[in-house]
């Protein structure tokens, strides 16, 4: 009888011994696995999922790879940068804009500009600014293969006019005001832009402009604008561009482009 414990002991330790066993490879084999799954998952958000405030840029890059003449109205058209409350925070044009009659049309290759590309030396890639016009165009190897409406430099703050060259390239980018003071004429705020390209010295940039949301002739000068609700004029020098554009000539344009401005 004595020995009726020992043997039940014996018996009973190897089998506590196995589920201790069991239990303790259960927890190493699944907290592992759950660890990765969770990881896995989160992931696959972020390489499946275009981040909410890159959708646009994404989108657009990908539509206009195609080289087809660009517009606000048909970037807006296909889905662009608008929040579904309609929010122009994000630099969003909400009010297309048309062909502006009286003025040149930004859609033509006309020989003008071509003489002013032949005369810069044919370059593969240059953007092209026109300040009577009010818009900016895109060539490669001398054909037009995108364009939209911008709002260059208030009266006695021209953007400069000449052969320039993309000097750098920042995104994001914050500008610095010349003053503070309300009553100056160059009276700004810290103001940040998701892509900006450094065309001349002195600041001069061609960038989105999240407070317009009306770009073409005649809106360098004072004109109301809808979106905002409030009556602007134009940039300080800069070549403000709705953001669609930019985000695609962010990626389009190389250090060292060309940029005629006329």
């Amino acid at each position: 009888m004595s020995d009726s414990p020992k043997e039940t002991t014996t018996v009973q330790l190897p089998a506590a011994t196995k589920s201790v066993k069991r239990s303790t490879v259960f927890w190493w084999v699944s907290v592992p696995v759950s660890f990765l799954l969770i990881v896995g998952l989160i992931a696959a958000r972020f390489l499946f999922t275009i981040p909410g405030n890159m959708q646009g840029g994404q989108y657009i890059g990908s539509q206009l790879q195609q080289a087809t003449p660009f517009s606000v109205s048909q970037a807006i058209a296909s889905g662009g940068l608008l929040s579904p409350s309609g929010s122009v925070v994000n630099g969003a044009t909400p009010y297309p804009t048309g062909i502006v009659s009286g003025y040149p049309d930004p859609r033509v290759e006309s020989s003008y500009i071509q003489q002013l590309i032949a005369s810069d030396g044919n370059p593969s890639k240059v953007i092209v600014v026109s300040i009577a016009g009010q818009f900016l165009q895109a060539y490669d190897h001398g054909k037009l293969v995108n364009w939209t409406y911008v709002t260059t430099g208030r009266p006695g703050m021209d953007t400069p006019t000449g052969f320039f060259n993309v000097q750098f390239e920042l995104s994001p980018i914050l500008f610095y005001p010349i003053s503070t003071n309300p009553s100056s004429p160059d009276f700004g705020y810290l103001t940040k832009a998701q892509y900006g390209l450094d065309f001349d010295a002195g600041g001069y940039f061609i960038h989105d402009a999240w407070w317009r949301t009306i770009y073409g002739p005649p809106n360098a000068s004072f004109h109301w604008d809808p979106g905002r609700g409030e009556y602007q004029v134009g940039s300080h020098g800069c070549v403000n561009t709705p953001l669609q554009m930019m985000a695609w000539l962010y990626l389009w344009t190389p250090v060292g482009t060309p940029v005629i401005v006329f």
